[in-house]
């Protein structure tokens, strides 16, 4: 699929972005995210300006590159849809433009790459008289809109690459964008840039001693503080960028866990940040996100009184001892659940016009709803095994996920209401 790709870059450059593919225009983003298992993803109305033509609307397209023996992958970007930020759109363009054009020079490489190797190993094997089944390396960048009003723009991109062996790599990278002037924004930019390496380090390894037992197994020893030492310190910070807490650091696979424990981010709140602009800051509003799902603590607001609280998700699994559950401790309340057989339950922050709540998956059989406002109060079970797609402000969209080459698709898509009387 090289003309196409070709062509797609020209668009980029000539007249902007336009759809090739799978398109979704929207102001708010998708729950099912590739760094869900502790980023945040969140979902905004406009938050900073009653003005609601002020909060952008943006458009995600993908471009997969067909036709190759040895090779699959795609490319997702990011179009501005209105005619109201243009500088913005700009922006976003020759983002997507660069973007695109390294990923339409990388096809070749990796079809050549992947040639050889099966061309190898299928040698090898016919003169061994082994069996040998062909592979495709893959290469698949996927984009999601983190938030999205009339003064922050902002995104990760998940860059997933599989060069043969077990499993393949991911690495995430956060951007942020200023709505109105299309800049892209670095720490400098909005906070007190001499003390926010220091105070970033210290409240993450703070964040980490705070934390569960459960959540700290799961690092690399002691090394960890080791390493995010020397990362703070570095002149390059860990990938981040601005949601509707703070400001969210996600450190890469194998930086401070094995491979097993996934992407780890800690959101630093607004509140923490020494001279944080505030032009930057949210004002109230629907959002929410995905709770670490490693067991670190989150600092929130649960109760909208201007003081954070100590919110975390843990599961108890213990293979050992054959038990299974989750504690979910909202500064000094907690509930926990049991199983007879292993579940894995991932946790989803919801900040909505009647109240906080947190919403439990299993993917398996249930949701479960808490709202948090005032103490932990469960609201009501849905059974089902569906999962969630897409969280609104009194709306849970809920669907069957697949993953191919193409993307991600949806079927068997269910729409339900939740509040403080429970799912319906």
């Amino acid at each position: 699929m090289r003309k196409q790709l070709a062509i797609f870059v020209a668009a980029l450059m000539g007249f902007g972005m336009m759809a090739c593919g799978k398109t979704e225009e929207t102001t708010a983003t998708n729950i099912d995210s590739s760094v869900n298992e502790d980023s945040s993803v969140s979902q905004s109305d406009d938050l900073t300006n009653d003005n609601e033509s002020s909060t952008p609307t943006y458009a995600i397209t993908s471009v997969s590159a067909d036709d190759y023996d040895y090779f699959t992958g795609y490319i997702e970007s990011i179009q501005i849809t209105d005619n109201e930020h243009e500088a913005l759109s700009q922006a976003l363009d020759d983002f997507f433009s660069n973007q695109v054009y390294v990923f339409n020079k990388g096809v070749d490489d990796y079809n050549s790459e992947a040639t050889e190797f099966n061309e190898e190993n299928a040698k090898y094997a016919k003169e061994n008289g082994y069996d040998y089944d062909t592979i495709k390396y893959e290469n698949n960048i996927t984009v999601s809109v983190i938030r999205c009003d009339s003064s922050i723009f902002s995104f990760v991109i998940d860059d997933f690459v599989y060069l043969g062996g077990a499993h393949g790599g991911t690495t995430v990278e956060g951007y942020t964008f200023d709505a109105k002037t299309g800049a892209q924004l670095e720490a400098a930019d909005y906070c007190n840039e001499d003390t926010f390496a220091e105070d970033a380090k210290n409240f993450i390894l703070d964040t980490i001693s705070n934390s569960s037992e459960e959540a700290k197994s799961g690092l690399f020893d002691t090394s960890y503080s080791d390493t995010i030492t020397e990362m703070f310190e570095s002149e390059v910070l860990p990938t981040h960028y601005m949601d509707n807490r703070g400001v969210t650091f996600v450190f890469q696979q194998y930086d401070i866990a094995p491979y097993a424990a996934g992407l780890i981010s800690f959101t630093m709140p607004f509140s923490m940040i020494d001279g944080f602009n505030e032009a930057y800051i949210p004002k109230d509003g629907f959002y929410t996100f995905g709770l670490s799902a490693n067991g670190f603590t989150e600092q929130i607001d649960v109760d909208d009184d201007g003081d954070l609280e100590s919110v975390s998700l843990v599961n108890t699994n213990n293979y050992e001892q054959d038990t299974y559950g989750y504690a979910l401790t909202v500064e000094d309340d907690s509930v926990s659940e049991s199983y007879g057989d292993y579940k894995y339950i991932y946790g989803y922050y919801i900040h909505a016009g009647d109240g906080n709540y947190i919403l439990l998956q299993d993917y398996e059989d249930e949701i479960v709803l808490y709202e948090i406002s005032n103490g932990i109060v469960r609201c009501g079970t849905l059974e089902t095994e569906l999962s969630v797609k897409d969280i609104e402000d009194g709306k849970i969209t809920l669907a069957e996920i697949d993953y191919d080459e193409d993307g991600i698709s949806y079927s068997n898509v269910e729409t339900h209401t939740y509040s403080k009387a429970g799912i319906e």
